[in-house]
């Protein structure tokens, strides 16, 4: 009963921010950058689901100066559906399978951006909670993917910390996480991207973390789907190795010893080849999940990291001293509610104070989990734009 405890009470502490941000999501559109992810997630799902290449099996919708198909009006008010046709009822297919760009469009076209596994996914909650079910509104469908994602981080963060610790301090790393204005806000519109490769670096921290501390091939396999879930999302996740990494060592060198915790491993045959198969299980998911790169694995990588290069770096929103950018450290400061700010120093000076106390090293998984992010943004001839929504993992680390 004691074990049992701290998990149905993360599943009520999901359940109560699901709940909040499903009341609230009507309140919330949608962000500039949804154009560019949800037709393609369509495309690809449509393709998964039937073998189409096109929506030629579907309802025409209004096309443009085209007038052909049918439209009608969806109040935004509602989470559910109400229309303005017969019976308040919606023609079954998403505003978002877009004619023109069906799988040739992004076969030719695709691969200048993300992996595309968070807009299939996306996708898939509106093909059923709208186009299915009838349950919820086509834009709004969409969005329940983040939510759930979100929610669901806030529960493993209370758990985590309730195990460790104790129920409070779960409590207040689940109220900060949850409260923290920009994640509440992203996790209603920013379902393509930041809020899904934030769970899933959370839930992929937790696991690797259970995996080598109980020594558990189980729990390392799980690790390897997470990194393949984070990195069709988005590369983010490539710099958890810097925080994963530290981490290891440190483990390796407290507890029993260095060397009986290396002969382990070795000896560990299951998980030693866990370990391995953790990036091979990840790449296998972001190829299976991706058809164009199907036509061209290595010049279809090339491209992506071509991408993230030129964004991160030539991409200008820059406050520098000494070569260093420190846009996004001002912009979290300046950000964070005060309290956050006060409990996160006195942790952190805690924690230095109590180093060694620290015997599995998880402090210094979190500590190392709220620099990296925040540290890559920083160094010389480096960049970010539009806030720091695109390294809000920090933030159930900051938690």
């Amino acid at each position: 009963m004691k074990n049992r405890l701290p998990l149905k009470l993360s599943v009520l502490v999901s359940l109560i921010f699901f709940i909040v941000s499903l009341l609230t999501l009507k309140n919330y559109g949608i962000n500039w950058d949804t154009i560019n992810h949800l037709p393609r997630g369509q495309a690809y799902l449509h393709y998964f689901l039937t073998g189409n290449r096109n929506y030629s099996d579907l309802t025409l919708l209004f096309n443009g100066w085209q007038k052909k198909g049918q439209w009608y009006f969806q109040d935004p008010d509602y989470l559910r559906i109400k229309t303005d046709l017969p019976n308040n009822k919606a023609l079954p297919r998403s505003m978002y399978q877009v004619e023109d760009m069906n799988l040739d469009y992004f076969l030719q076209k695709d691969g200048d951006g993300h992996p595309p596994l968070s807009d299939i996914l996306s996708a898939l909650f509106n093909e059923v909670l709208f186009r299915r079910l009838n349950l919820i509104n086509d834009i709004d469908s969409y969005r329940i993917y983040g939510v759930l994602l979100a929610s669901i981080t806030v529960g493993i963060v209370f758990y985590w910390i309730s195990n460790l610790f104790n129920k409070t301090a779960g409590l207040v790393s689940a109220l900060v996480l949850s409260t923290y204005p920009l994640y509440f806000a992203e996790s209603h519109f920013n379902t393509e991207k930041d809020i899904p490769e934030t769970a899933f670096w959370t839930l992929f921290m937790f696991s690797f973390w259970k995996g080598i501390t109980t020594k558990n091939w189980k729990w390392i396999i799980a690790t390897g789907v997470l990194f393949g879930l984070a990195l069709g999302t988005k590369l983010n996740i490539v710099f958890s190795v810097l925080v994963i990494g530290p981490w290891f060592l440190v483990y390796l060198f407290k507890g029993k010893g260095f060397w009986q915790n290396i002969l382990f491993f070795v000896k560990e045959k299951k998980v030693l080849l866990s370990l391995v198969l953790v990036p091979i299980i990840g790449l296998s998911i972001v190829f299976a999940s991706w058809p164009y790169l199907w036509q061209d694995p290595l010049r279809g990588f090339f491209k992506m990291i071509g991408f993230y290069t030129t964004i991160g770096t030539t991409t200008v929103a820059s406050q520098s001293l000494f070569s260093l950018n420190f846009f996004a450290l001002k912009w979290i400061l300046f950000t964070t509610p005060i309290v956050t700010l006060i409990l996160v120093a006195c942790g952190l000076i805690f924690y230095l104070f109590n180093f060694k106390k620290d015997k599995s090293g998880v402090v210094l998984l979190f500590t190392l989990w709220l620099i990296v992010p925040i540290a890559r943004v920083t160094l010389p001839g480096s960049s970010i734009y539009g806030g720091v929504r695109q390294i809000i993992e920090y933030i159930p680390a900051m938690a």
